[in-house]
């Protein structure tokens, strides 16, 4: 057999064996969400970007919180992750989970931060969380030097942090109730 029909049938091979990866281990999140367990809470921080663990994120997830930078590219970005949920949970029959949005990085000083909010209330505002986190040189200063936000200090920031966990868990009981 020449080398390259054995490369591209290993590439196949392993393409197959990934996707039967994918389809047993989602298979076995969405039995999770089907049947809960005793877990009151679980926190997966996902990139910004849609790929298998993301998708398994989403299956398990009861709440989905999305953080953005309040700019007018942000609406289509949502757009394409509220679909990206909806098409997992049909594709999956599961419940989709609740989605909420809070503003990342916004700036009030600045034009495009105003104007994205505002773009984002009109559009998204049934659930847009009122917690904003503001821009600060303080997480990146504090992540630079491999530390969390737990240590970044008692500033304005990590405040808001506290907020956003606080309204997270709020939202939460209120969906238990």
């Amino acid at each position: 057999m020449e080398e390259s029909s054995r490369r591209y049938l290993e590439s196949e091979l392993n393409k197959l064996i990934s996707d039967q990866l994918r389809s047993s281990n989602l298979l076995v999140l969405r039995e999770i969400k089907l049947h809960p367990c005793e877990i009151d809470l679980i926190i997966f921080d996902v990139p910004p970007s849609f790929s298998d663990r993301v998708a398994a994120a989403y299956l398990v997830a009861g709440l989905v919180i999305i953080p953005v930078i309040p700019d007018i590219w942000t609406i289509e970005s949502i757009a394409l992750t509220l679909e990206d949920i909806r098409d997992t949970a049909s594709e999956w029959n599961i419940t989709q989970p609740d989605v909420r949005i809070t503003l990342n990085r916004y700036n009030p000083r600045r034009k495009v931060g105003v104007e994205g909010e505002k773009l984002i209330r009109e559009e998204y505002g049934e659930i847009l969380l009122p917690v904003r986190i503001s821009e600060s040189a303080v997480i990146q200063n504090t992540l630079n030097d491999g530390l969390s936000m737990l240590n970044a200090g008692y500033g304005k920031v990590r405040e808001e942090f506290a907020s956003l966990a606080r309204l997270i868990c709020q939202t939460l009981q209120e969906k238990q109730s």
